[in-house]
């Protein structure tokens, strides 16, 4: 494994995945689906733990172009993608211009262990967020589910 997917461990190994007594309660609801695009697969694992309690049914792609293939056709088969920026051959900036492109209104959290200045894209799209490694399946499900809140009300503003 690889330093992020070490140190996230290491930190998943404070918040196991069945909640701890007294700790607060998973939110309401299903998180729906995510795609986790990454090169680590110590990632998916962590991720899997980590969110299936907490509603979220998790596929995965270890790869640019594997992540592509299963974002084939005009439906994407979920409902947000975790994507790493750092993956070898198709880098996640790749992967998120494809993704744009078929998919124009999926929502994407960025991810890396490696976070240099974000471009204005960032700020631009608010079906778009950044969430830098190593982090907990608490935050990775709080920064889930804000990225689908944002998203919806763009979508739902566009439309009126």
């Amino acid at each position: 494994l690889g330093r992020p997917a070490q140190e996230l461990q290491l930190r998943l190994g404070l918040f196991p995945a069945a909640p701890a007594a007294g700790a607060a309660p998973a939110p309401a609801g299903g998180g729906g689906v995510l795609l986790v695009a990454d090169d680590e697969e110590g990632i998916h694992e962590a991720v899997r733990s980590g969110l299936a309690p907490r509603g979220w049914r998790v596929r995965s792609a270890t790869g640019g172009l594997e992540a592509l293939g299963a974002l084939r056709g005009p439906d994407p088969g979920c409902d947000v993608v975790l994507l790493d920026l750092a993956m070898p051959g198709l880098d996640g900036w790749s992967v998120l211009g494809e993704i744009r492109r078929r998919h124009p209104a999926l929502p994407v959290l960025l991810t890396s262990g490696h976070a240099a200045e974000l471009p204005r894209i960032l700020r631009e799209d608010p079906g778009l967020a950044f969430l830098p490694k190593p982090w907990t399946p608490e935050e990775l499900d709080a920064a889930l589910r804000r990225l689908q809140a944002r998203a919806g009300a763009a979508a739902e503003g566009a439309e009126a």
